[in-house]
């Protein structure tokens, strides 16, 4: 029924479509197929990493920590891709979102997945929340967060992890404008902040940050100009 569709890489055995045509127009149509698909899977994400054997938190031990990703396969997955799946239905499932978020003991073990060289992981811990959202640009969680309307939530706008770093320094360097401007808004936040080492000014990221996403737009919009004017003979 897949043939022609799809193959198997021989090193990697990962299964891929033969064509990005394919992905696209899959991409194009899934909502018409299955227009709750990225709820359930940012449902079976969540739950994951919010099993209890992952409120421990960050484990020092890379041994007992290994062990824990092979007695839970789905988890280290989870843990790269759950953002990308609650993104774009941030406001159908905050209260399971909420939780795991306001649970420094799952989110400082999400990190060390996502943040570690072969788990081989130090640090930083003390992360929050609200790192997290403001590292994937997750602006309703990240305004919520900041509300402190849920449970016992008591994030702080400038709260800092063992290294020194702000959910501001994390949004700044991703480039996400937008939970850039809703921090700086709240009046709460240092611009010119810096981590344990004396090395990062998050006024500096910031600046960096955003100059190179307006940039893009622009040559975006140059682009956009030259096609068309290619396109009509002007």
């Amino acid at each position: 029924m897949c043939a022609g569709l799809v193959t198997v890489d021989e090193e990697s055995s990962i299964i891929r479509l033969v064509h990005y045509t394919t992905q696209e127009y899959f991409e194009r149509i899934r909502l018409e197929w299955n227009p709750s698909a990225q709820e359930e899977i940012a449902v079976a994400y969540l739950t994951c990493l919010s099993f209890d054997t992952f409120r421990t938190g960050s484990r020092a031990n890379d041994e007992s920590f290994e062990q824990k990703l092979a007695d839970n396969v789905f988890f280290d997955y989870s843990s790269h891709y759950w953002s990308e799946h609650i993104r774009p239905i941030e406001k159908t499932i905050p209260p399971l979102a909420l939780a795991f978020l306001c649970d420094e003991a799952l989110v400082n073990c999400t990190i060390q997945a996502v943040s570690a060289l072969n788990y081989e992981y130090e640090g930083p811990n003390r992360i929050s929340g609200l790192h997290l959202t403001a590292r994937y640009g997750l602006l309703y969680l990240t305004e919520t967060l900041l509300i402190g309307e849920y449970g016992e939530s008591n994030i702080e706008a400038d709260s800092k992890d063992e290294d020194g770093r702000t959910p501001l320094s994390w949004a700044a360097e991703n480039g996400h404008e937008a939970v850039v401007k809703l921090l700086l808004e709240t009046g709460k936040v240092d611009v010119d902040s810096k981590d344990e080492y004396g090395g990062w000014t998050l006024c500096g990221t910031y600046l960096r940050a955003m100059l190179h996403m307006r940039l893009r737009t622009q040559v975006d919009e140059v682009e956009t100009r030259l096609s068309a004017s290619a396109l009509t003979g002007i």
